[in-house]
């Protein structure tokens, strides 16, 4: 794969929900695409697509209400839509991770936060527990968690929303992933919180190189930390472009709606 491959390749991506009353088209044609190292923004109001999208990239869809997927999902080459559940066990996790908006619906509680993160390196990287351990902790040391050997102890709801948000970085990061896909990670963050984990997850994907795909309804949290903006709305992708570009010359009216939204826009990059 050359620079200007795509690492992650998403076309004409289709899926049908089942509703109350009848089949629902909630994906219409998505394309999208993700080079290496690279962030990119996935921008739009609720029910517009967003999270569905990346939750079918790693197979995450429940049948139902999923009714039917089309189109292609490449990573490497290979489409993860036609992959065995088996196969696509070897992307999630090792290969492309996941952070989901809510870490305590995402964290088990009935064991530390430790546990759970060694569990994911022995699962993946074959490392006895101990090693394992020491793994979690290095990467609470990294994501900033205080006192990170103590923290391996603690059960999630013995930690701050943005302590277990750290955590759900750090083990998104355990197994040394190529991609990795944040779903609204900050929303239910105070503002505070919000920007010191959006500070956090720019460094680490400069740091480690990975390919950032970050899901959100805020144009402000983009303006900090995308090179490029996919805007969705209804199910599909109405205009793309570079952050400057999208900010200062939008080309699509819904996307010039949700620029009026963000409190206090002036001429130049927006900060949150």
């Amino acid at each position: 794969m050359t620079a200007s491959e795509p690492l992650l390749e998403i076309r004409d991506l289709k899926i049908r929900f089942q509703g109350e009353a009848g089949p629902l088209n909630i994906l219409q044609g998505v394309d999208l695409k993700l080079l290496a190292g690279e962030t990119v923004g996935l921008v739009g109001a609720s029910g517009s697509g967003k999270s569905v999208t990346a939750q079918a990239i790693l197979g995450l869809l429940k049948r139902p209400p999923l009714l039917e997927i089309s189109g292609q999902i490449l990573y490497e080459g290979s489409d993860l839509v036609t992959m065995s559940a088996g196969q696509l066990r070897q992307v999630r996790g090792r290969r492309i991770a996941y952070i989901f908006q809510e870490p305590m619906s995402a964290l088990n509680p009935v064991f530390t936060v430790g546990e759970q993160i060694a569990e994911m390196v022995v699962l993946h990287e074959g490392l006895g527990r101990r090693s394992a351990l020491n793994r979690a902790a290095d990467l609470f040391a990294e994501v900033g968690l205080p006192d990170p050997r103590r923290r391996l102890n603690n059960y999630p709801h013995e930690l701050s929303g943005g302590q277990r948000q750290r955590v759900m970085i750090a083990m998104a990061l355990s197994c040394s992933p190529q991609i990795l896909i944040a779903d609204e990670p900050t929303t239910a963050l105070d503002v505070t919180i919000q920007a010191q984990i959006l500070r956090l997850l720019k460094r680490l994907q400069v740091e480690r190189r990975m390919a950032l795909l970050f899901i959100t309804h805020d144009l402000r949290v983009m303006a900090e930390i995308a090179d490029r903006l996919a805007v969705m709305q209804a199910g599909r992708i109405v205009e793309e472009a570079g952050i400057e570009a999208l900010f200062h010359a939008p080309q699509h009216a819904y996307t010039r709606q949700l620029l009026t939204l963000i409190p206090g826009r002036g001429g130049g990059r927006v900060v949150p």
